[in-house]
């Protein structure tokens, strides 16, 4: 019975090693695919700052950078950067007021925040969309990505 029992032991060790170096090759194997991703990506985003405007080249390429609006009016950058920054990927946000398009008399700020790959910016938006940047706000934050062309 004990040699049943070490031989069976010696079997579970054995298929133990084989999986352990199988799960090993599989990470290796992921590890390889993504840092292929990666290359690929960065290649591609250093491109789109050279591509014309979407406008011009008829297709949309990957977005980068987010369009925040419910802006309180009186943040600044250095508040959106806070908010933004803790994401990997972040590059810089700019914020921006204007005059609203329904009343002229009425002031709108809104951000732009830029990010080096879409699922860096994607992760962002989906994690913040919503928020509230003050206490005393009746809206969070509306997040989608930018429509016009990423600033130089």
């Amino acid at each position: 019975s004990s040699g049943i029992n070490a031989e069976y032991g010696d079997n579970r060790d054995r298929d133990r090693d084989r999986g352990d170096r199988d799960r090993e090759r599989e990470r290796e194997r992921e590890k390889d695919r993504g840092s292929r991703h990666m290359e690929r990506d960065r290649h591609e985003n250093d491109f789109d700052r050279y591509r014309p405007s979407r406008e011009s080249r008829g297709s949309t390429g990957p977005k980068t950078t987010l369009y925040v609006q419910n802006v309180p009016m009186d943040a600044t950058t250095r508040e959106m950067s806070h908010i933004f920054r803790p994401f990997d990927g972040y590059q810089g946000c700019r914020v921006v007021t204007l005059d609203s398009r329904s009343d002229p008399r009425m002031r709108v700020t809104i951000s732009f925040v830029d990010f080096e790959t879409r699922f860096q910016a994607e992760l962002a938006m989906t994690t913040l969309q919503g928020y509230f940047m003050d206490n005393d706000d009746n809206v969070g934050l509306r997040i989608s990505f930018s429509k016009g062309r990423p600033r130089d």
